[in-house]
């Protein structure tokens, strides 16, 4: 009878093991094309560059799809931001080849250009470029068939960082995500629904170069817009009111995720727990202290799908407020780390620096015009610009403390779903 329950008990477990994979091959899932994700390892769906065989003042566009053929009669949008902040644009379509050239366009920094190629829901889009005195750029754009299918996304590295300010908590999320099949998911009207915890407040989000958009509402926010193959970085952040020395927040999960990372500033007594994860380590980079809790899941886990963290023993706001800056960097360069083990992580991180200065730059010139619009008032404009100098303090802290020595941010050990708990 022992036997007959063992060996029912196998068949169980094997039929169960089959579904999973054939769950993970439906979706486009497996061990490769995670690695692949990971690594970044899917062709550029549009490039431009500058090019002396295209006449001053021009930008000539090809348009071709998956299999590298021209798409005739496709859609273009050339978006043209001038320094004064004002936009324009200009439409028209390939012709029979897939080609077509904007010509007679004003060159030098007055102005920046970017081709946008929209196409069932999803935008195809250069980065925005320059046109130079002495040439005209040539730009090049996938455009790949859609679909609304969202199976294929994954979560490669989810990231949430704690800092704490006066009466609230400061929470900024980001989530590094993959397509991982070969057609560009589209969010259609509604989006993809993301939840936040209850009474959040002062909710931003982070500019992206793709399509992607997170309108907030009373509940989180939407996700809209398309996510192509390949990976996506999206940032947000909020507050929630700290009333004690204890926080508890919980909230779904809306991907399935690979590798999450929570972290918080430190002080001595405090303690970080994340349910499912293993309870938060010290850590320690450039003089700021950590909290860090980390989990690496497999593709055929089952799906984890609420995040829930509790912080205790905060501190009153004196210990902790010169640390409270800088949270997106602090995400930005942890989550270059998980992601180029055994690469040029200086030269990385010394980018990832210097693509946030000028992100927070424009987001201070953003903030100002919205100010002059009557879009802000003088309270959000005053604590935005304050939050803005702070991190730019702290990326200077950052580049002084690398050119003295190499960095040594945390290590990027990453901790088994199935670790023991400290």
């Amino acid at each position: 009878m022992r036997q007959a329950g063992q060996a029912r008990r196998e068949r169980e477990a094997e039929a169960a093991e089959a579904r999973r994979r054939d769950a993970q091959r439906a979706a486009g899932v497996d061990a490769g094309s995670v690695r692949d994700a990971l690594r970044g390892g899917r062709g550029e769906i549009a490039t431009a560059t500058a090019s002396t065989s295209v006449p001053v003042g021009t930008i000539a566009i090809q348009v071709v799809d998956e299999r590298g053929q021209g798409v005739p009669g496709a859609s273009i949008r050339l978006g043209i931001m001038n320094a004064d902040s004002s936009r324009d644009s200009r439409t028209a379509q390939t012709d029979a080849e897939g080609l077509f050239a904007f010509q007679d366009l004003p060159t030098g920094s007055g102005q920046s250009y970017r081709v946008n190629i929209p196409h069932q829901g999803a935008t195809y889009s250069s980065t925005p470029f320059r046109l130079e005195p002495d040439r005209g750029h040539l730009v090049r754009v996938v455009r790949l068939p859609v679909t609304r299918d969202t199976r294929g996304l994954l979560q490669t590295i989810g990231q949430t960082m704690l800092e704490y300010r006066a009466g609230r908590v400061h929470i900024t999320q980001q989530a590094q995500l993959a397509n991982l099949g070969r057609e560009t998911i589209v969010f259609g009207d509604e989006g993809l629904e993301v939840r936040l915890p209850r009474g959040f407040t002062a909710f931003q989000s982070g500019r992206v170069m793709s399509d992607q958009t997170l309108v907030p509402d009373e509940e989180g926010f939407h996700l809209k817009g398309s996510l192509p193959p390949g990976r996506t970085t999206l940032t947000w952040a909020y507050d929630v009111p700290l009333d004690g020395t204890d926080v508890h927040l919980s909230m779904p999960m809306p991907f399935r995720t690979f590798r999450y990372v929570v972290m918080t500033d430190h002080s001595e007594g405090m303690a970080l727990r994340v349910e499912g994860m293993p309870d938060g380590e010290a850590r320690e980079s450039n003089g700021r202290k950590f909290l860090v809790s980390q989990i690496e899941r497999s593709p055929g886990d089952a799906p984890w799908d609420r995040l829930a963290i509790t912080v205790e023993g905060i501190p009153g706001p004196g210990p902790l407020r010169w640390l409270a800056v800088g949270g997106a960097i602090v995400l930005l360069i942890f989550g270059l780390l998980l992601a180029t083990r055994g690469g040029d992580q200086a030269g990385a991180l010394a980018r990832a620096r210097e693509a946030r200065r000028e992100e927070l730059l424009e987001d201070a010139a953003e903030v100002e015009r919205l100010f002059a619009a009557n879009e802000i008032g003088p309270k959000f404009r005053t604590r935005r610009m304050e939050e803005i100098v702070a991190e730019l303090a702290s990326l200077l802290r950052l580049d002084e403390a690398a050119s003295t020595s190499r960095e040594t941010p945390p290590p990027a050990r990453t901790k088994r779903r199935r670790a023991r708990r400290a």
